[in-house]
């Protein structure tokens, strides 16, 4: 059973007492803050780029249409953001108001598909990079706080105070 486990006196790496101790932990230390500032150097190259607004996602829907002339039943899906909240802007109707307010909880972005073998929109495959940028710039975000809360733990601070 010793074959499997680790003996205090095999591994002592991780015990205070040890020498290799404070280096290892040193090590370990600016091995992160590396990643830090890589992580930190990424976050503003993300800023730079076109970013979706917070907490927004892409809804992709199917629409169904009959055409009389030819008897085809046509598949149309389509995009569009989607918040929980109203913030985006009411485009004004042709006829008149639909829906209270000036903002909505949806955007129309595109086509993404259809049976009649029409493609994806530009405007789509953009909202995806945009979607895609936020979602790792509030990754990153998340990281950084998390490695800093840890690193304020650990490392010791200065006393300004006289």
């Amino acid at each position: 059973m010793s074959d499997t486990f680790d003996t205090p006196s095999s591994d002592t790496s991780g015990t205070p007492n040890c020498d290799g101790f404070a280096n290892t932990y040193g090590e370990r230390i600016n091995q992160i803050i590396v990643q830090l500032e890589v992580l930190g150097n990424r976050r503003e190259e993300l800023m730079k780029m076109p970013l979706a607004l917070p907490g927004t996602w892409i809804h992709e829907y199917e629409v169904h249409r009959f055409y009389l002339g030819s008897g085809n039943l046509e598949t149309y899906c389509y995009a569009k953001w989607q918040a929980k909240e109203a913030i985006f802007r009411r485009n004004p109707k042709k006829h008149g108001h639909r829906g209270k307010g000036k903002f909505t909880k949806h955007q129309h972005i595109g086509r993404v598909w259809s049976s009649t073998g029409l493609g994806t929109e530009p405007e789509v495959k953009a909202a995806r990079r945009e979607l895609a940028a936020r979602r790792e710039l509030d990754v990153i975000e998340s990281v950084i706080t998390d490695i800093e809360a840890v690193l304020l733990r650990v490392m010791p601070q200065k006393n300004d105070q006289a």
